[in-house]
C-alpha cells in the first residue's frame, strides 16, 4: 500500500472507532447524548440509553471521587443511580433485551482542570439525562411500567441537577 493510502485508512479506522468525550460542545455518542441526537427510538434503545447513561454517570462518579475525595453530592448521587440502575435492570429481562456492554470509562473525561469544570461537566450530563427521559416520556408506545419507570428516573435526575447546582458554588 502507498504511504498516502495507508494514513487514509489509519485516519478513517480512529474516526471510527476512538470514543468521543463530553466537554463543553463535544458530543458523547453513548447514553442520554445519543438518545437525544436518535429520533427513532425504539423500547430495547430506550432502555439502553438509560443503563448506558447510568454507567456514564457511575465511571464518572468513580473517577471524580478517586481524584477528588468523598465529596458532596457526588457520593449521594452515585449510590442513588446505582438504586436507579437496579429499577431498570429487571426491566430489560422483562422484555428480553439483552444489556448494553459497559464502555462508559471510554467517555470519562480525565484531564479536567478543577473540580469546578467537574461540576459543570455533571449538571450537564443531568440536564441531558432530563431531556433524555422527557424525549422518553413522549413516546406513549411505550408500556405503562417503563414509562412509570422513566417519570421515576426524571424526577431522581432533578432532584440531582438541584443539588450539583447547589454545590458547585462552593468550588467556583
Amino acid at each position: 500500500m502507498k504511504p498516502r493510502m495507508i494514513c487514509t485508512v489509519l485516519f478513517l479506522f480512529i474516526m471510527v472507532f476512538s470514543p468521543t468525550h463530553t466537554i463543553g460542545n463535544e458530543s458523547v455518542k453513548y447514553g442520554a447524548q445519543e438518545a437525544l441526537e436518535d429520533s427513532n427510538i425504539s423500547l430495547a434503545e430506550a432502555l439502553s440509553y438509560a443503563l448506558e447513561d447510568k454507567y456514564l454517570k457511575q465511571a464518572n462518579f468513580d473517577y471524580s471521587i478517586e481524584k477528588y475525595g468523598s465529596i458532596r453530592p457526588f457520593v449521594q448521587i452515585k449510590i442513588e443511580d446505582q438504586h436507579q440502575m437496579s429499577m431498570l435492570l429487571p426491566l430489560f429481562k422483562k422484555y428480553n433485551i439483552e444489556l448494553p456492554k459497559d464502555r462508559a470509562r471510554h467517555y470519562i473525561k480525565k484531564n479536567t482542570g478543577s473540580l469546578y469544570q467537574v461540576f459543570q461537566i455533571q449538571i450537564g450530563r443531568e440536564r441531558n439525562a432530563i431531556k433524555m427521559y422527557k424525549k422518553f416520556l413522549s413516546i406513549r408506545e411505550f408500556p405503562k411500567d417503563i414509562l412509570d419507570t422513566f417519570q421515576e428516573q426524571l424526577i431522581v435526575s432533578q432532584r440531582h441537577l438541584e443539588s450539583l447546582e447547589q454545590n458547585v458554588i462552593k468550588y467556583k
